[in-house]
């Protein structure tokens, strides 16, 4: 699946997205999993707002939704937590319990268990908000899946930690990323970095050729490398071809931001003080490449009092809280979406790709 994803050619991308989503509200609609939670008349505005900025720029500003004593509550609860040396819990860290001090003496980042992202008070309150789940909804057009929740640590320092180069993300063919700033965030303390538009083949292919003719120009493949900090890219290239479309995302802490991953981005490695982050991802379906965040499935007896556990919901947070979705193959809707139908669709992309690679090379 994830060779799939790569071979994709990305100027069909968005087009298969559309094909694969409508085939996912299909399956869900025969599984009673429909419709949006409600919103009212302001909400409705404002998701349609920020769907369009998604739509057009790859990301949007949601403000600060968190307040002092919110971020209060969840300080104090992280007081004293153990972290993990590493990225992303779990398939990322060293699976080692330590004391934040002693983290930041020896990684430049370091993550808490899945079970104190649950267990600490607003953060699960945040990703599953009507108006989160109304707003990745919509921008999908089918209800979304939610995965990998995530409070991470970033220490200042020179030791380079993962994300830091500007890369792209290939879990899916659509999906988002949120953010919310557990710390005071500045660009020398881990702010995010955000290339606008890069998700769209279109603008890029328009950039490549609007080039200069030189030694060094970039061409279209050093732009769509589907691997992990890309060595071939260097900061300078990309702030020549993409000259005012990175934004720094700097704010107070309880800042929230959602993005398209698979736009150009980076966390800027802290240098005078350490950054904390919950983020999270969301995409019209599992395809069962995003990071585990668990070793196991979480029973939802602790926190189903703090959700609607409705079949909706049940379904959106199959991947890390039990529910009857969380067994079957609708945890990855691969099977159910690469097959009869749909294989026409995939040979359609194959020899799309062959045709671009026989015209970038």
């Amino acid at each position: 699946m994830q060779q799939f994803l790569f071979d994709i050619p990305d100027a069909e991308r968005e087009g298969f997205a559309k094909v694969a989503t409508e085939k996912v509200a299909q399956i869900l609609a025969a599984r009673g999993v429909q419709g949006f939670p409600d919103a009212d008349d302001r909400e409705t505005e404002a998701v349609g707002r920020h769907v369009q900025e998604l739509a057009d720029q790859g990301m949007t500003k949601l403000g600060r939704i968190l307040d002092d004593t919110q971020i209060a509550d969840i300080t104090k609860y992280l007081s004293g937590r153990p972290v993990y040396g590493g990225s992303t819990v779990w398939a990322h860290t060293d699976k080692v319990p330590t004391p934040l001090a002693e983290a930041k003496q020896a990684h430049s980042q370091a993550v808490h268990h899945i079970e104190d992202f649950m267990e600490c008070p607003h953060l699960l309150e945040t990703i599953s908000s009507p108006f989160v789940l109304n707003l990745v909804g919509n921008y999908f057009g089918v209800i979304p899946t939610v995965s990998s929740p995530n409070l991470l640590w970033s220490f200042a320092g020179n030791k380079k930690g993962m994300a830091q180069n500007f890369h792209r993300d290939w879990d899916g063919f659509r999906h988002l990323v949120m953010f919310v700033y557990l710390t005071d965030v500045q660009k020398d303390s881990g702010a995010h970095e955000f290339i606008k538009r890069t998700h769209s083949y279109e603008y890029v292919s328009a950039k490549v050729e609007g080039q200069d003719s030189r030694e060094n120009a970039l061409q279209i493949e050093d732009l769509f490398c589907p691997y992990h900090d890309a060595p071939s890219l260097s900061l300078e290239q990309l702030n020549i071809l993409f000259e005012g479309d990175a934004e720094v995302i700097e704010g107070p802490a309880g800042t929230a931001f959602i993005r398209n991953p698979f736009a150009f981005h980076r966390g800027i490695r802290p240098r005078i003080k350490d950054r904390c982050v919950i983020w999270t991802r969301f995409s019209g379906y599992h395809n069962g490449n995003a990071h585990n965040t668990s070793s196991e499935i979480l029973e939802v007896d602790a926190y189903q009092n703090r959700l609607a556990w409705d079949v909706n919901h049940r379904y959106m947070f199959r991947t890390f809280l039990s529910s009857e979705f969380s067994s079957e193959c609708l945890t990855s809707l691969a099977p159910l979406l690469f097959r009869g139908e749909n294989l026409s669709v995939i040979k359609r992309c194959v020899r799309g790709l062959r045709t671009l690679k026989r015209r970038i090379t």
